[in-house]
């Protein structure tokens, strides 16, 4: 078990794309194990990590708290720089060539064939048909089904962040992670930009949804979703969003 300082996540031995319900299963097996009613033998460190563990629950069992620990966690990523002055790995530069240890090959992921592309290309399409019908929920099972086939295409991306998050707001964090990426691929892209906004409107954080939208709309005056959201329109389910579902995939 690590200790309290540690990610959340590894606190609770689940990876960062684990849903709610993996949340709470982690918790509560964590929990027999170290609350202080069940240790075998009481200790004063087994406390402190079932702190730890409540604690790391309490935030990634609430979907806005999750979000802003997701985004201080990838800010942090990005803002460590190597340490110039600890110690070079490998070997010194002074060692003759033949001692120098090999370099292992790294790994590279293998791109989808032109099959799975025209799949993934026709599972986007009927993923659209399904939206526009609005059967939300089986639009983002084909299209859970195309990012894992394609996982760099922002224009899946955003779709399959957007119907999660339309769909199953337990999935909430995924979907922000799936938008944000397609607007780090594409930020001039009005209508990517509004799906992100949408996710952080779901789960009520309103300042930072509207901050997208205005960015959409910065790009696009006429961005469906940004334009009937920012002005504060109707709820998820209402007919006022699905009547422009068809114009909205089509910005």
């Amino acid at each position: 078990m690590r200790a309290a300082t540690d990610n959340y996540y590894a606190l609770l031995e689940i990876e960062p794309t684990a849903s709610a319900v993996e949340v709470r299963k982690a918790y509560f097996r964590l929990a027999k194990i170290y609350h202080p009613d069940r240790q075998v033998e009481h200790s004063d460190a087994n406390t402190e990590i079932f702190l730890a563990v409540q604690e790391a629950y309490d935030v990634l069992s609430d979907a806005k708290r999750r979000l802003d620990y997701d985004e201080s966690l990838h800010s942090a990523a990005h803002h460590q720089t190597p340490d110039s002055t600890g110690p070079v790995s490998g070997p010194q530069s002074g060692a003759p060539a033949s001692e120098k240890t090999p370099s292992k090959p790294v790994a590279t992921r293998r791109g989808p064939t032109i099959e799975e592309e025209k799949d993934a290309r026709m599972g986007f399409m009927k993923a659209e048909t399904l939206l526009e019908q609005g059967n939300h929920e089986q639009a983002a099972r084909v299209m859970r089904a195309v990012v894992r086939t394609v996982p760099e295409n922002p224009e899946y991306l955003s779709l399959a962040g957007y119907l999660q998050a339309l769909g199953d707001g337990n999935r909430c964090h995924a979907a922000r992670d799936l938008c944000q990426k397609a607007v780090e691929a594409q930020p001039f892209n009005a209508l990517f930009l509004a799906r992100l906004g949408f996710v952080y409107e779901e789960v009520g954080l309103r300042t930072r949804a509207e901050h997208y939208y205005d960015q959409a709309l910065s790009k696009d005056p006429k961005q469906p979703l940004a334009a009937s959201r920012r002005r504060g329109g109707s709820s998820t389910q209402s007919t006022g969003v699905l009547s422009t579902i068809k114009r909205l995939f089509g910005g």
